[in-house]
């Protein structure tokens, strides 16, 4: 119990001294944040979507928060919105100014001061969209003296994500932006801000897609691929083909199956904001085997276990609606393995020789459709002038 105390004690101090609170400097040394939350917006856009970029999980992140206002004891609000910098200086202050009006008006938010506008600088284009937000952030102010205090605790959240008790006094002030007098908070209940109020909506949502490449298709091969989105700059690719047919009796096999595993980097979101699409670079490995032979009087191929290939690709993905992608892809890398011959003589199948394969250049080609999956995983279209 001792060691637990001076465990909280200990971050309790870490905290006030560095005055942080998710990542984000107080704005007076005399305030500690203890809860920030942003909502996102389309470019150029002022109005709230909740189905845009995780902002449900926001959402309710803020709404679950202010649910516990009426027993904070001390604390001011503050809400910043903010632009990315295409378009001019005035347009992108306006659109921020309403970024965060909007978030203000759609909690019924009070706070003491204007709201604050910020337009960014940054020349990363991929960047921008998370420069399209409003935020809310809520500090409290710690007593003077912090060892009277009626035994009012509250619970601040820092980011190892331990809970540490620091006193709080009674009789706190909301501000109001609509009245040069604070309004009082009567109720002298303590209630604690949970570890879920301060991260649990903090995470990305899981950005998927899956895919079919059309020249396997075209070839008879069944495929299917899916891509994880690790970030804004990369992505996870993997996908499996898988084609076993055959006509023992004429002789014509087609069975083939394998498939790759690549690691992408995007080198730009094209004409969506979306991380899988543009232009991209990427590593891959890839194995297969195969059995084809076209007739009775063909000689077939059979690879010998698996045959290898390791390259780099260029690839592009044009988005086509909301959520339907069409990609393009080359690979050229380094090919390996054994495969054997064979010819049928009578009714049987005769090896005629083993050989190896090795082969540098093209070993992997793609034109392919895929899926976006999930509520916040669209291609949202950049406009045109303006700011954003």
């Amino acid at each position: 119990m001792l060691s637990r105390c001076y465990g909280k004690t200990l971050l309790l101090t870490m905290l006030i001294i560095s005055g942080l609170w998710g990542g984000v400097k107080a704005t007076s040394p005399n305030y500690q944040f203890v809860f920030s939350e942003k909502i996102y917006f389309s470019p150029s856009s002022a109005s709230i979507e909740p189905d845009f970029n995780g902002n449900h999980f926001r959402i309710e992140n803020i709404r679950r928060f202010l649910s516990e206002t009426d027993s904070l004891h001390r604390f001011q609000i503050e809400v910043i919105g903010s632009a990315s910098p295409e378009g001019n200086q005035s347009y992108n202050q306006t659109l921020a100014r309403k970024r965060a009006s909007a978030l203000s008006d759609y909690f019924k938010i009070q706070y003491c001061k204007e709201p604050k506008t910020v337009v960014s600088k940054t020349l990363l284009k991929s960047a921008w969209p998370d420069d399209r937000y409003a935020e809310l952030r809520v500090s409290y102010s710690p007593p003077e003296n912090s060892t009277h205090n009626n035994g009012i605790n509250r619970t601040i959240i820092s980011d190892n994500h331990e809970q540490t008790e620091t006193p709080l006094p009674r009789d706190s002030i909301i501000y109001s932006s609509h009245s040069h007098e604070p309004a009082r908070v009567s109720d002298e209940s303590s209630s604690k801000i949970t570890h879920d109020h301060a991260i649990a909506y903090r995470q990305q949502p899981i950005r998927l897609t899956i895919g079919s490449n059309i020249l396997y298709d075209a070839a008879l091969i069944p495929n299917i691929g899916i891509g994880i989105c690790l970030n804004e700059k990369y992505t996870i690719w993997a996908d499996w083909m898988y084609a076993w047919w055959s006509n023992r009796d004429r002789r014509r096999y087609w069975r083939v199956y394998g498939g790759d595993i690549e690691v992408r980097m995007q080198l730009g979101h094209g004409l969506a904001d979306n991380p899988f699409s543009g232009h991209r670079i990427g590593l891959y490995a890839s194995i297969v085997t195969y059995d084809i032979q076209t007739g009775r009087s063909h000689t077939g191929i059979i690879g010998d276990k698996f045959n290898y290939a390791a390259g780099i690709s260029y690839g592009y993905t044009l988005p086509l609606t909301r959520r339907l992608n069409l990609d393009f892809s080359i690979g050229i890398g380094y090919l390996w393995g054994k495969y054997m011959k064979q010819h049928l003589v009578d009714t049987h199948d005769v090896w005629i020789s083993t050989h190896n394969r090795r082969w540098i250049g093209p070993t992997k080609a793609e034109i392919g459709l895929s899926w976006l999956i999930g509520t916040d995983n669209t291609n949202i279209k950049e406009k045109e002038g303006g700011g954003e």
